[in-house]
């Protein structure tokens, strides 16, 4: 499983789910995150697609879980929107990651 696009494209010879904020074409299947849910919304979404994906299997079994989403913001401390910037530099690099981690737990080949 991988989220990003780029990344997606480099890896198109294996079976890729990609995991974004759109429909990602270059992967074998596309799990789409709602960018206005929750942390808890997103991940069990996320969880149970992958759940879906797995037919015939107890569990989804990945041999990598890749994150390379996140974000920068830039801007001045002074803006009158830092707080929604920083809030959606949270959403994108720590979200992102807490689920990435999380799958990992979950649906890594041991």
């Amino acid at each position: 499983m991988i989220a990003g696009a780029s990344a997606v494209a480099a890896a198109s010879k294996s079976n890729v789910i990609s995991v974004d904020f759109k429909d990602n074409p270059a992967a074998a299947q596309s799990v789409v995150v709602d960018v206005r849910a929750s942390l808890a919304e997103q991940g069990l979404n996320v969880i149970n697609a992958l759940q879906k994906l797995s037919i015939g299997e107890e569990k989804p079994n990945v041999d990598a879980v890749i994150c390379v989403a996140g974000g920068w913001t830039g801007g001045s401390i002074v803006s009158e929107d830092v707080f929604e910037a920083t809030e959606r530099m949270y959403q994108q690099s720590v979200y992102s990651s807490v689920i990435a981690g999380h799958i990992a737990s979950k649906c890594l080949k041991r």
